[in-house]
């Protein structure tokens, strides 16, 4: 069953066009709710992370290049990192980010983009 769910886009790299990084928080997804990227077309890669996993050292560089530190903060100090939700993100992001409309599967929670007109 394909459903619709928002993507928000919490940050990105703006200085580097030539190869951009960007973190999302899809809420719908549960399990692995943000989603860090890097690069362009075929060269480009990502993946979905739970919040416990973009606590790992390995993602500081990727959150800071997209200005998402602030992320790694609200995560820290959470009281319980499987009870993140989209409201406690978007108050602490302050104005609210830009998002757009995504396709889910939710069979196999499989995110697919979708370009909303």
């Amino acid at each position: 069953m394909i459903r619709k769910c928002k993507s928000y886009l919490l940050g990105s790299s703006e200085e580097s066009i030539e190869w951009p990084y960007w973190v999302h928080y899809i809420p719908a997804n549960v399990k692995k709710p943000f989603s860090m990227s890097e690069g362009l077309g075929h060269a480009s890669a990502g993946n979905y992370f739970s919040a416990q996993e973009l606590l790992d050292d390995n993602w500081k560089d990727h959150l800071s290049i997209t200005n998402c530190l602030w992320l790694s903060d609200l995560l820290i100090n959470s009281s319980d990192l499987n009870q993140i939700s989209e409201k406690i993100v978007l108050n602490h992001y302050g104005d609210l980010p830009l998002f757009h409309e995504i396709d889910v599967d939710s069979h196999y929670i499989y995110f697919q983009p979708r370009k909303v007109k």
